[in-house]
C-alpha cells in the first residue's frame, strides 16, 4: 500500500512539474502589436475633454495580425471605458458605396481601404489613429485594447498634450 501511494505521488509531482514548465518562457506573453513611434495626442483648446491620438503600430510578431477598427476600446487608469472611436485610415475618405446602398457586407479590401480594417503583415506597420472623450475628473486614458491585445498609452504623451493647451 504505501510502494502504491509513493507511486501515485511521485506520479502527481512529475506532472506538477511537467505543467509548471510548459510554454513558460519567462515572461509574459507578447502582445501582437507595439508603438512604432511615440504617439502623438492633441487636445482641442475648445473640447478640453477631447483627445485625438496618432501613431503608427507595428506587427512584431511571426503572423499576420487582423484588427477591426470597431473592436478599438480606450480605457482609462482605473479600467473603466472610455467613448471612442478609431481608424486606420491616413486621412478622411468616404465609401465607393452610399451610406443607403451598396452590399450588405463589404469586401476586406474595401474595409481596409477606408481604415476599418487593418491586416498587417509580420514587420510591417499600420497608421493608427484614436479619438475619445475623457468626462471631467482626474483620470486619464490608460490603455488602447484592439482584441487581441492591448497598447499603453504613454502618460507622458498625454501630460505633453495637455501642457501645450
Amino acid at each position: 500500500m504505501e510502494v502504491r501511494n509513493a507511486t501515485l505521488l511521485l506520479g502527481v509531482a512529475a506532472a506538477i512539474a511537467l505543467l509548471a514548465g510548459c510554454g513558460d518562457d519567462g515572461g509574459q506573453a507578447k502582445d501582437p502589436l507595439a508603438w512604432f513611434d511615440t504617439p502623438t495626442v492633441i487636445v482641442h483648446p475648445t473640447l478640453k475633454g477631447d483627445r485625438v491620438l496618432k501613431a503608427e503600430v507595428s506587427n512584431d510578431t511571426g503572423d499576420k495580425v487582423r484588427v477591426n477598427a470597431s473592436d478599438v476600446k480606450v480605457y482609462d487608469d482605473r479600467g473603466r471605458r472610455l467613448k471612442a472611436s478609431a481608424t486606420f485610415a491616413e486621412g478622411y475618405l468616404h465609401s465607393l458605396y452610399p451610406p443607403t446602398r451598396g452590399p450588405a457586407s463589404l469586401p476586406d479590401s474595401e474595409l481596409e481601404r477606408i481604415g476599418k480594417l487593418a491586416e498587417i503583415a509580420p514587420g510591417d506597420t499600420a497608421s493608427l489613429t484614436v479619438s475619445w472623450h475623457e468626462p471631467g475628473g482626474r483620470h486619464s486614458a490608460a490603455r488602447i485594447s484592439y482584441g487581441e491585445g492591448s497598447l499603453t498609452i504613454p502618460p507622458e504623451t498625454l501630460r505633453r498634450a495637455e501642457r501645450e493647451l
